[in-house]
């Protein structure tokens, strides 16, 4: 009878010991994405290997071969509504411009505060801890590296995975689910630095 009881003790505490092992690398898991989030939030970001900070200077984006189509005016301490920037291969990024001077100047004087954009063949962008947007990238290892999102739309066809700060600036993927939908696979940063 003592053999039977203290093969039972034996197993539970094996049991217990288990659990806690467990608990302590959840708990590490959930701190590591704590981390990683912050890191995405901190609007850092890689163009074809040039590091950039949201928001950052029009220039930034003409040494990577975009240039806005219709170079209008915004006026002090207000964003456009949305933009495109082109390269010479046709492909565009959606952008919004912000200035954030006293004065009314042209998109190519002001700040990009947000860019858009799909999986295409000439940009590599890189996000933090080196996550490459491209079509391997889906929502799975989107939330492995960074915890669950915001918000978290998952529709029929695609599914939105929303990362965001109590000043509504954000990081947001949208994932297409049918293969053939992949390349329209969307990334969008957007950050304003009043």
């Amino acid at each position: 009878m003592k053999k039977i009881i203290a093969t039972l003790l034996a197993v539970a505490l094996l049991i217990s010991l288990c659990s806690c092992g467990s608990n302590a690398d959840s708990s590490k898991d959930e701190a590591q994405k704590k981390i990683n989030r912050e890191e995405l939030m901190s609007f850092n970001i890689e163009l074809n290997g040039t590091p950039l900070t949201l928001p950052f200077e029009y220039s930034e984006l003409t040494k990577l071969g975009y240039s806005v189509q219709d170079d209008e005016e915004l006026e002090p301490n207000t964003y456009s509504i949305g933009s495109y920037v082109k390269n010479d291969n046709g492909e565009s990024l959606n952008v919004q411009f912000f200035n954030p001077s006293k004065e009314t100047k042209k998109y190519s004087e002001c700040q990009i505060c947000q860019f858009e954009v799909t999986l295409n063949k000439s940009l590599e962008v890189k996000l933090a801890k080196g996550i490459n947007f491209d079509k391997k990238l889906d929502a799975k290892k989107v939330i492995k590296t960074f915890g669950e999102p915001d918000n978290d739309f998952d529709e029929e066809d695609f599914r939105t995975l929303s990362y965001e700060n109590s000043s509504f600036e954000q990081v947001k993927f949208m994932f297409y689910k049918k293969s053939s939908m992949k390349e329209y696979n969307t990334l969008t940063v957007k950050h304003i630095d009043y």
